[in-house]
């Protein structure tokens, strides 16, 4: 188990490098579009595509390219019926659309052995509806999290990233207050708003289920170094021995 004294609140503010994200706002603005969004695909034209457990990009169909290809932004969401979400790369070839980073997490969320057929409805040039089958047809069992899962935490660049990670980083470690260890994914992209931001996904997931966030934590990130930091410090509040008691 690792030593992380330094989380105590008096090196926190000497270390200045420390950022929060609030599990709530999101988990609100999704209660109130719950019927809205569930309506909408049962309504709406969807396309289906293949997921192929064995190859970690997935071809969108070419009707969705021709007809959608022009608006669809290069970072969409892929929120299911119990709004999980999952951040994917749109990849372009000419006039074909790819998933790529962010598609493969598909497998291991769903426990998708043989693969699957997923179903696409478009909401607007940031949001994909998803619906899953199996191969044979039968449904695919959306796991159900309070709030739902994103499976990625969005950093802030200034005032932290750029204080702590270097541009070419694409890997990192959160700790939590126990020592335990989650590998990551980090990859340092452009918002929709022209800002960097530093997006932080796979372990992330682990690290929500195994503590049970619920509405209204707060995840606080923080480093010992200022500059090329791949451990990151994640602490919880309310704290976690409140919960668990």
């Amino acid at each position: 188990m690792n030593d992380i004294s330094f989380l105590d609140t008096e090196c926190i503010s000497q270390i200045d490098n420390a950022n929060f994200v609030d599990v709530d706002a999101a988990y609100e603005a999704d209660q109130e579009q719950d019927t809205f969004v569930d309506g909408c695909f049962a309504i709406m034209r969807t396309n289906q595509m293949e997921f192929d457990v064995e190859c970690p990009i997935g071809k969108l169909p070419g009707c969705f390219c021709r007809e959608l290809g022009d608006a669809i932004e290069p970072y969409v969401m892929l929120q299911e019926p119990n709004y999980n979400e999952f951040e994917v790369n749109v990849m372009r070839n000419s006039s074909r659309l790819y998933f790529g980073d962010g598609w493969y997490a598909l497998k291991s969320f769903y426990r998708i052995c043989h693969g699957a057929w997923v179903s696409l409805a478009f909401m607007n040039p940031r949001l994909l509806l998803i619906r899953l089958t199996t191969r044979w047809g039968t449904k695919v069992d959306f796991p159900a999290h309070n709030p739902p899962l994103r499976h990625l935490a969005i950093l802030r660049w200034d005032a932290f990233g750029e204080f702590v990670f270097d541009l070419n980083q694409s890997k990192l470690v959160l700790i939590d207050c126990s020592g335990d260890r989650y590998p990551c994914e980090l990859q340092i992209t452009v918002d929709a708003d022209g800002q960097f931001a530093c997006k932080i996904s796979r372990g992330w997931v682990d690290l929500c289920v195994v503590h049970a966030f619920a509405p209204g934590d707060k995840v606080r990130f923080s480093v010992t170094e200022p500059k090329r930091n791949h451990e990151v410090y994640v602490s919880f509040f309310p704290p976690i021995k409140e919960r668990s008691g």
